[in-house]
Formats: structure tokens, C-alpha cells, sequence
């Protein structure tokens, strides 16, 4: 088996860490999480093939019949559409259940729902603030010397800027205590995927 080091990336991070790492890479959090998506597809591909072949057995030494039942393609393409679905519903099928590394499987495919649930209501609460409240709150969180950087820029004192992020942080966090949990190894196994 290959070792995961994608899995638990995101979701063993604190929510303010978890909600920082959206709003620094909003604009490219999708494609954060169709990387994770890929990674997760060969995975369970991979865990599928030999879950397969163990349980036609070792034989050593294969006869060939006269004609196969199935074609070879057909079966790539069903298998490579049932884990899209897979990875798209968040959810292992039946066919899966003998399937190996399934709970970690499983936290990698909640990992994944996750994110897709936390970035829509990230996305959701940046669209209710104003665009220039955005780029100076992104501007404050990426910037080692945020007050004294942001003072220079628009020419206020350290402390307006400040009492500025304060009050945009209050409008972007408001209620973020009920929207994001803390998850470890056993609660993202447990998590409800909708």
C-alpha cells in the first residue's frame, strides 16, 4: 500500500486555521480540492484493484478459457465512473466494502466533503462583505508587517487599521464558532455527509 499523506491535511488543522487557509487561497481552494479529489480517485482505485485481486485469489498459474465474459475496457470504464460517483457523493458504495484502508478512505472522502462545505460558506459570508473590506482583510492576513504596512498604504494610524480588521473579521467570523468544529482521525469518520 502507498502511504496518504493528503488525508487529515485539512480537517486536523484548528477552524481558524482551517478558515484562514480558505480565505488565503480562495481563488484557488477549487482546484485545492479537485487535487485532493485526483489523489483520493487513484487511492481508491488502487485499493479496489488489490481488494479485486485478492479475492479471485493467488492461483500462481492462470489458465486462459476460450473468451473472457466481460471486456477489459467496459470494465475500466465502469470502474473509473463508480468511483467518480464515489468521490462526487462523498460516500463508498457496497461494492466497496471489503475495500482496504477503508476508514482512512472514508476520512479522505469526508475530508473532501468538508471542504467543499466550508469553502461555500466562506464563499458565502466574502460575498456579504464589500469587495474593498475583502482585498484589505486578505491584504492583512498575508503581510508579516500587516498594521504597519496597511497604515503606510492608507495612510491612517496603526490603530484605525486595526479597529478596521477587527470590524471586518467580526462581520467574516460572525457565528463561526457554530459553522466549524475541531476534527480528529476518530470524529471525521463520524461526520455526517450530506
Amino acid at each position: 500500500m502507498r502511504k496518504q499523506d493528503i488525508v487529515g491535511t485539512y480537517y486536523r488543522l484548528d477552524p481558524k486555521k482551517r478558515l484562514n487557509t480558505i480565505v488565503l487561497n480562495f481563488d484557488n481552494f477549487p482546484g485545492i480540492i479537485k487535487d485532493h479529489e485526483k489523489e483520493m480517485y487513484e487511492w481508491i482505485i488502487d485499493n479496489r484493484a488489490m481488494a479485486r485481486q485478492d479475492a479471485l485469489g493467488d492461483l500462481g498459474v492462470r489458465i486462459q478459457s476460450g473468451r473472457a465474459n466481460g471486456s477489459v475496457v467496459e470494465g475500466s470504464v465502469s470502474e473509473k465512473m463508480l468511483v467518480e460517483a464515489i468521490i462526487k457523493n462523498c460516500r463508498l458504495d457496497a461494492s466497496s466494502r471489503d475495500i482496504y484502508e477503508r476508514d482512512d478512505i472514508i476520512r479522505g472522502l469526508n475530508e473532501i466533503w468538508l471542504m467543499r462545505d466550508e469553502y461555500k460558506w466562506v464563499k458565502d459570508k466574502l460575498s456579504s462583505i464589500h469587495s474593498w473590506e475583502r482585498e484589505l482583510y486578505v491584504k492583512y492576513i498575508t503581510n508579516p508587517n500587516r498594521s504597519t504596512l496597511l497604515s503606510e498604504e492608507l495612510k491612517m494610524s496603526g490603530d484605525t487599521v486595526r479597529n478596521k480588521m477587527y470590524r471586518i473579521k467580526k462581520k467574516l467570523y460572525g457565528n463561526y464558532t457554530d459553522s466549524f468544529q475541531c476534527y480528529d482521525d476518530d470524529s471525521i469518520i463520524l461526520l455526517k455527509v450530506v
